[in-house]
């Protein structure tokens, strides 16, 4: 026999939902009053940053207000009137009295656009940082490396350079090619030119002893300087 299925608890309401008689109690166990209360604050920072960019002044959004502003939201919702323009909720033939009675348009449009910005900035920064401390700093590109920084607002570690190692290739002198570059230069450079292994320690090209004018292999272009002249 099954026993996965048995409630072994009384069923019904738990916790504070056994005084809930009216919806709206139902609806403070989802928002409370202590979650509505940063939702405000952070809106009403969005606001003041919105009106001094604007040389405007901020009236301050209130409890009441932003609870209004949800029951609207609420309201459009169960009245099929989310589809329909904000200037036809309150002004159209067909706009619905609680509109209009509940607050202006401009500020309806004010509080929307206002309303918990920051707070949903914040929570979203706080809930994507762990992962972003969790991505390993080495193989990152230049602009992933910067947008990290950009958003934990530090400096990543410097990555270590991959270290280069010698090559023991055999191959012509890039000096001894060049000087024979003329009449027959494809056909002379593969039978004139001997193979070397060793390679400048600068520039890398594979140089000969002959221009070479150092016990380091250095080549002649490098060994002059940026100048040319030695």
């Amino acid at each position: 026999m099954d026993f996965g299925n048995i409630m072994r608890g009384s069923p019904g309401p738990k916790g504070a939902a056994k005084d809930v008689n009216i919806p709206k109690d139902a609806f403070g166990l989802f928002l409370p009053d202590s979650l509505l209360t940063q939702i405000l604050e952070r809106s009403n920072e969005e606001g003041e940053r919105l009106a001094a960019a604007s040389n405007r002044t901020h009236i301050p959004v209130t409890l009441m207000e932003l609870r209004a502003f949800i029951g609207l939201v609420l309201l459009r919702g169960c009245e099929g009137d989310r589809r329909c323009k904000i200037d036809d909720l309150f002004y159209g033939p067909f706009s619905r009295p609680f509109y209009r009675a509940t607050m202006t348009k401009n500020r309806f449009v004010y509080i929307k656009r206002i309303l918990r910005k920051l707070f949903l900035r914040e929570l979203g920064l706080s809930l994507v940082k762990p992962l972003i401390l969790l991505r390993p700093a080495e193989g990152l590109t230049m602009k992933t490396r910067a947008a990290i920084e950009n958003v934990l607002g530090s400096r990543l570690p410097a990555q270590p350079q991959p270290r280069r190692e010698p090559t023991t290739a055999r191959a012509r002198c890039a000096t001894c090619v060049a000087d024979q570059q003329g009449a027959g230069y494809k056909r002379s450079r593969h039978t004139n030119v001997n193979k070397v292994k060793s390679r400048c320690c600068k520039c890398t090209m594979p140089v000969c002893r002959k221009h070479s004018k150092r016990s380091l292999p250095l080549c002649n272009s490098c060994d002059a300087g940026p100048s040319g002249v030695e």
